[in-house]
C-alpha cells in the first residue's frame, strides 16, 4: 500500500500560477510512480509520514514544522523561489520580522527542495544547513500542437511573427520592461506582434495597457487573458519565439513549455535557467533595456534554419531532463531517504 504524503500548499488558484501550477503535477507524478499517496491540502491536515511543504512566508511551513515535531513526520520543503534576493527585497519589512520564525520552521526539515543549483545558495545564504535534494519541475506535452485555436481567437496575429509572453502580468515579470523595449523595436519590425498570456496579478494590467496606450504601440499588443490548457498551447504553437524578461523567478514552467513546443526562448539571468544558453535554446540577457533588445532583435532577424535549430535544441532539453514521471520518481526516492532509505543516486544532497 502506498504511503501518505502530505502536500501542503497556500492555495491551488491557477491565476497566481507557480506552486499552484506544480504542485498538483508534481503529486500526480508521484501518484502514478506508486510509492507514496499524495495528499492536497491548503490548510491544516491530519499529519503523515511524509509533510511537504510548498512555498515559504505563509502558514504552510509552520505547519509542516509543528507535526515534524507532534506527529514525527519527516518535513520536507520547497521554497519555489522565495528565497531568491530579489523576492527577499519585496516586502522587505514583513519578511525580516517573519524571518527569525521561517528559518526556525525551516530548521526543521528532513530535507530542503531545491529546484536548482542557484537555489541552494539560496538556503545557504539563509542561515539553512540542511540536506537539499535538487530536483527541478517537469513539463507534459500534449501529442500535437495546433495554432489555429488561438489564430482563430485573436485573428491579429495571423501571419504575425508573435512574440508570446506567458505568465501572470506583475512587476517581476519585466512586463513593462518588455513593453518598453517593444515600443523602441515595433518600427524596425511591422511584421511582429507582442502578445501577453495571462491573468492579472497585484492589479499590474490597467497600468501596463495604460503604458501601452501612451507609447503608441496598443495596435501591435494583444492582451489575452489566463488560457486554459488547450488554449495556452496553442499559443505557444502560433509564437515565433518566447520572452520572459523576469526580474525573479523559481522555476518557471512556462519556460519548460516553450521549450518542450520548440519556441526559441529570450529569457533573463534571474529565471535560473542556465542550460538555455549552455545548450543553444535561445538568448539568456540581464533584465534590462539595451540587452533585452538586441535579443529581441537578433531573432527577429534570425533565418527559419536557425530558429529551427534553437527549437529543436530546446526540445531535447525537456525530452532529456524535464519530465514528470522521472521527477516523481527522483522525489518520492528523497522521501525514501528521509524515512530511513538509502540516500538517493539520482539527485545530489548537500550536506
Amino acid at each position: 500500500m502506498a504511503t501518505p504524503c502530505l502536500q501542503l500548499v497556500e492555495h491551488l488558484d491557477l491565476r497566481f500560477g507557480g506552486v499552484a501550477a506544480v504542485v498538483p503535477e508534481l503529486s500526480r507524478a508521484i501518484a502514478t510512480e506508486g510509492r507514496y499517496a499524495p495528499i492536497l491540502r491548503c490548510e491544516s491536515a491530519q499529519p503523515a509520514p511524509i509533510v511537504h511543504a510548498h512555498g515559504l512566508w505563509r502558514t504552510q511551513t509552520r505547519v509542516g514544522a509543528q507535526m515534524s515535531r507532534s506527529a514525527d513526520a519527516r518535513l520536507v520543503v520547497s521554497a519555489h523561489g522565495m528565497l531568491d534576493a530579489w523576492a527577499l527585497r519585496n516586502k522587505r519589512w514583513k519578511k525580516m520580522a517573519y524571518g527569525f520564525l521561517e528559518r526556525a520552521n525551516l530548521r526543521r526539515a528532513a530535507c530542503l527542495h531545491a529546484l536548482t543549483e542557484t537555489e541552494v545558495s539560496d538556503y545557504r545564504a539563509f542561515g539553512l544547513r540542511n540536506p537539499v535534494a535538487i530536483i527541478p519541475n517537469g513539463v507534459d506535452v500534449p501529442p500535437l500542437l495546433d495554432a489555429q485555436e488561438f489564430l482563430d481567437a485573436h485573428p491579429e496575429c495571423r501571419n504575425r511573427q508573435v512574440l508570446l509572453y506567458l505568465g501572470r502580468i506583475h512587476y517581476k515579470k519585466g512586463v513593462h520592461l518588455l513593453a518598453r523595449t517593444w515600443a523602441r523595436l515595433a518600427p524596425r519590425f511591422p511584421n511582429a506582434h507582442l502578445v501577453y498570456a495571462g491573468p492579472d496579478s497585484e492589479n499590474t494590467l490597467s497600468g501596463l495597457r495604460q503604458l501601452v496606450d501612451e507609447l503608441g504601440v496598443a495596435e501591435r499588443v494583444t492582451f489575452t487573458g489566463m488560457l486554459d490548457a488547450p488554449a495556452k498551447w496553442s499559443a505557444l504553437a502560433a509564437a515565433y519565439t518566447f520572452v520572459l524578461p523576469s526580474y525573479s523567478e523559481g522555476f518557471s514552467v512556462a519556460i519548460l513549455e516553450a521549450l518542450a513546443a520548440a519556441r526559441p526562448v529570450i529569457v533573463t539571468d534571474a529565471c535560473r535557467f542556465p542550460e538555455i544558453a549552455e545548450r543553444q535554446c535561445g538568448w539568456v540577457v540581464r533584465p534590462e533595456p539595451t540587452e533585452l533588445e538586441a535579443a529581441l532583435a537578433e531573432c527577429l532577424s534570425a533565418s527559419c534554419a536557425r530558429l529551427e535549430t534553437i527549437g529543436e535544441n530546446g526540445r531535447s532539453v525537456v525530452r532529456t531532463r524535464y519530465q514528470w514521471p522521472e521527477i516523481g520518481r527522483q522525489m518520492s526516492d528523497v522521501y525514501d531517504w528521509a524515512l530511513g532509505g538509502p540516500r538517493p543516486s539520482s539527485v545530489e544532497i548537500r550536506l
